[in-house]
């Protein structure tokens, strides 16, 4: 199934909805600023997450939403999240190193939304649970192949103070996730509203992985992991705007 396919599958969707429930119909665009959880394994205590010191390209969703009645709506679209791999490393001397990919994964969304005013018709407290099909790379699913290599090390005045060796492993594939939100939106008229949300996305398959050997100074050497299940925690800002 290509983009433009889903695409036009939501188009469909949002004609059949708009023909039958002029006012019950809604479309949505967000922004979400995507801070990626990662699970470590450590032999020792140097290993850790990727650190990102530096903006990152938000992901963007797409929402055609359905008011089931005043307070319920159901959710569908198309989104899409920026996704690392990769790792850390801190060492006793104050040593920061670490090395990461970026590349980015698509999703559907399918939620059940509750709004309930707060104060007056115009602000509205928030919270949605539901689950996200998920594809790392709708090319190559069920694909699973050692993507990379790397070597780092660090010299004090002719002297190695820490070394690493790493390798990518990449699995290509089709996931589920179980997603729950919770925010507030601001209605600035019957049409257009605005929404700032926290959302939490949890994974529960392996689909990147880095393996890491290190050593610091004449210590033995230490074998660690980072994985990344495709959980994730995100601030999320967007507006409506209603049939």
């Amino acid at each position: 199934m290509k983009i433009s396919t889903l695409l036009v599958s939501i188009g469909f969707v949002l004609i059949v909805f708009k023909t039958n429930a002029q006012s019950r119909l809604y479309v949505g665009t967000e922004a979400n600023f995507i801070q990626n959880k990662f699970i470590v394994q450590d032999e020792g205590s140097a290993i850790g997450a990727p650190n990102f010191n530096r903006i990152e390209i938000p992901g963007v969703s797409f929402i055609v939403g359905y008011n089931i009645s005043s307070i319920f709506s159901l959710e569908t679209g198309i989104a899409t999240r920026p996704a690392k791999n990769g790792y850390s490393v801190e060492y006793k001397e104050i040593i920061r190193s670490g090395s990461y990919s970026s590349e980015s994964f698509s999703h559907i969304p399918l939620r059940i939304r509750a709004s309930v005013p707060l104060v007056g018709n115009w602000l509205y407290g928030t919270a949605s649970i539901g689950t996200q099909f998920s594809f790392t790379n709708m090319q190559n699913t069920g694909a699973e192949y050692q993507s990379g290599t790397g070597e780092g090390s660090s010299v004090r005045n002719d002297t190695l103070i820490f070394s690493t060796k790493s390798t990518y492993f990449t699995k290509e594939k089709f996931y589920l996730t179980v997603s729950a939100e919770a925010g507030l939106e601001f209605r600035v008229n019957s049409k257009f509203s605005f929404y700032s949300n926290l959302s939490y996305n949890r994974g529960f398959t392996e689909l990147r992985r880095v393996d890491i050997e290190y050593q610091y100074k004449n210590e033995s050497v230490r074998k660690a992991s980072v994985k990344h299940e495709g959980t994730y925690i995100s601030p999320t800002f967007g507006f409506r705007y209603r049939f």
